[in-house]
């Protein structure tokens, strides 16, 4: 309610700004028409116009607020090994109560959400979220999500989530939902001022080797093996889309770095096994261990995984998308065509024929 007060408040006192400048537009356009002699001064009239009307109406069609309330110490200081924490947050709402006073409305939401790690506000932290926030959905991820319905927050961990946060209950359903994402958690970070509290919960690690290894001979199957796992409580055995059977062995995770686009694990196994590492499985990602192309597999329907041999390796993992190469050639024949056409339009202004002084009959 105080958002769309705020709202309504904003909209009335913007459009006489709209209405203003449609005045002077028509003022400018009747005395153009009447006087003729001013008539070349109009598109800059015009021009000047706009631009004012712009910047009288800005703070009423903008809001920058205030960029403290979108930052969140919360997020920065959360514990967790490499490559850092994974959180998710089951209490998106808010009441408008929380924090301090002085937020407007808009700055309030933005500061809960900011605090809760809400995409895509745990971007600016360099923190890891396991929910969505796009307009184009992961296709395997919408998929999974809705097959386990709330349930998901506990299948998170599954998938490396270190940490749920949550803001204080609003009703029965949510201390029920709340209870359920952390239960096995405990609190680790806490913002008093918006009362969230950042619970660090039990959860697989972001790489490791498998134990066992269930193989499904497509996407479907396996949608439906790792569903049944995580309403089961069998969550030790990974299932991976591969033709034949795939070794499992013990063995160690020793260095990890990564980037947007890349990561680089140094590892050792006892035997032949099957290295995990839990970030999206997605088309354009290509593998190398110790330089030498190595498949990815897809695991538990959503990660990435790769087959691992006895004693100490290094995985390297790049996205390269077909599609980034093509567009980067498509662009560079574009660019190489606009720079032969303006070559060509150059060298007929100054190498062509000179005319005529005279007309010639």
């Amino acid at each position: 309610a105080d958002a769309a007060a705020l709202a309504r408040r904003q909209l009335g006192e913007g459009l006489w700004h709209a209405a203003g400048a449609l005045a002077l537009l028509a003022a400018v356009l009747t005395v153009a028409r009447q006087r003729e002699a001013l008539r070349p001064r109009v598109p800059a009239a015009l021009a000047a116009l706009a631009f004012a009307a712009g910047v009288a109406a800005a703070s009423f069609a903008l809001h920058p607020g205030d960029p403290g309330a979108r930052q969140s110490p919360l997020l920065a200081t959360l514990p967790a090994p490499p490559p850092g924490p994974r959180i998710a947050a089951p209490l998106r709402g808010f009441t408008g109560r929380e924090g301090p006073p002085g937020l407007d409305p808009v700055d309030r939401q933005d500061a809960v959400q900011a605090r809760l790690g809400v995409p895509p506000f745990n971007v600016p932290a360099d923190v890891d979220s396991v929910e969505m926030y796009t307009g184009l959905p992961p296709r395997r991820l919408w998929t999974l999500w809705g097959r386990l319905g709330l349930s998901r927050f506990w299948a998170m961990r599954r998938y490396g989530l270190t940490h749920v946060l949550l803001r204080a209950p609003g009703s029965p359903s949510e201390a029920s939902l709340a209870g359920e994402a952390a239960a096995g958690g405990e609190p680790a970070r806490a913002d008093p001022t918006f009362g969230i509290t950042a619970w660090a919960v039990p959860h697989r690690p972001w790489a490791l080797f498998a134990e066992r290894a269930r193989v499904a001979g497509s996407p479907e199957e396996a949608l439906a093996a790792v569903v049944a796992q995580l309403r089961g409580g069998a969550a030790e055995e990974v299932v991976v889309e591969a033709e034949g059977p795939v070794p499992t062995s013990p063995g160690r995770v020793l260095a990890i770095v990564r980037d947007v686009s890349s990561l680089r694990i140094s590892a050792e196994a006892h035997g032949a096994g099957l290295l995990v590492v839990n970030d999206a499985f997605w088309p354009g990602w290509v593998a190398t261990l110790d330089g030498r192309p190595e498949p990815i597999l897809a695991a538990d329907y959503l990660v990435r995984a790769v087959r691992f041999p006895p004693g100490r390796h290094v995985v390297q993992m790049d996205y390269r998308p077909k599609e980034l190469g093509r567009g980067m050639l498509l662009s560079s024949a574009g660019l190489v065509g606009l720079v032969l056409l303006l070559w060509g339009a150059s060298r007929s202004r100054l190498g062509g024929p000179e005319r005529p002084s005279q007309p010639v009959p």
